[in-house]
Formats: C-alpha cells, structure tokens, sequence
C-alpha cells in the first residue's frame, strides 16, 4: 500500500506563521529524511503562499530531482496583472497539477470546495458562506469562484 501525504510545505530562510514548525528552513532533504523514517512513499507540496514565489521555485527543483516522491499545488499572487496568462500555462510547469489558496485574506480568490465530508456543518452553509456571507466576493469574481473557473479550466463540457 503506497502512502502518500496530501500536504507538506518546503521553505527556506523564512519564518513561516505560528502554526508550523519555527525552524529557518524545511528543505526537500529534510521532507526525504522524515519520510524514509516514517514509511511515507511520496507527498504533495504545498508551497505557503505566504512567502511569495520562491516556494514554487523550490518545489519545482524537488519534483525535478526527485519525480516520483512529490507534485505540487502552488499558488501565485491572485492581484498579478498577468494571472489569466498564469493559469493558462500553469501545469506546464514540472509535477505543477493545481492551485492551493486560502481563504484567510479577503482579496484571496480561488475555486470553491468543501471537502465535505471533514465539514462540521451542512452542504448548504458551506454554500452560504461564499454566496451570501462575502462581501467582498461578487459578480465575475463570484461566478468563477464557485465554480466557472474549475469547469473552463477543465474543459468540462456539462449537459444543459
């Protein structure tokens, strides 16, 4: 049975938030080291979105050196003038299969999900949140939030 963790984050000379470990540097050789000790096979990256660009740069060169042990779920900066080229040739980019983004800012956008299955609380006040509780999320920005965006980006031909 492979195991496989759905996130790790990877930085270097930075002080990550309070919730993470308080060290300098998390590196590609320490996530491999604790892996190997722990039995874990491969891992997703997230790179915190906190530090900007260099934790995607960083991810990259790990599933450049090492293919088989991590993907990535980046980010970028959602305010960047070229963000639609962004994501156009985003998966272009070594082991890059997605986005990650939170919610913790208000000019954070990104695609609505649940994971509803962890959620404390119904489907439909998972849904009120983002539809009647931001104001901050609205028109365009709103449609592709929850869910225009995941279906162009896919391709998904829905039936009418």
């Amino acid at each position: 049975m492979p195991i496989v963790d759905s996130q790790i984050h990877l930085w270097e000379n930075a002080r990550m938030s309070p919730q993470h470990r308080q060290i300098p540097t998390y590196n590609v050789d320490d996530a491999l080291k604790e892996m190997a000790e722990a039995g874990v096979d491969a891992a997703v990256i997230h790179p915190p979105s906190t530090l900007g660009e260099a934790p995607n740069v960083q991810a990259v060169e790990a599933v450049k050196a090492y293919p088989s042990k991590f993907c990535i779920l980046g980010n970028f900066d959602l305010q960047a003038p070229n963000k639609e080229d962004i994501v156009k040739n985003w998966r272009q980019r070594p082991g890059m299969l997605g986005f990650r983004f939170t919610f913790n800012q208000p000019h954070q956008q990104s695609w609505w999900g649940t994971d509803i299955t962890r959620m404390p609380c119904s489907y439909r006040q998972c849904v009120t949140m983002f539809t009647e509780e931001l104001p901050w999320l609205q028109g365009r920005d709103k449609d592709l939030v929850m869910g225009q965006a995941i279906i162009d980006w896919l391709g998904w031909k829905r039936p009418a």
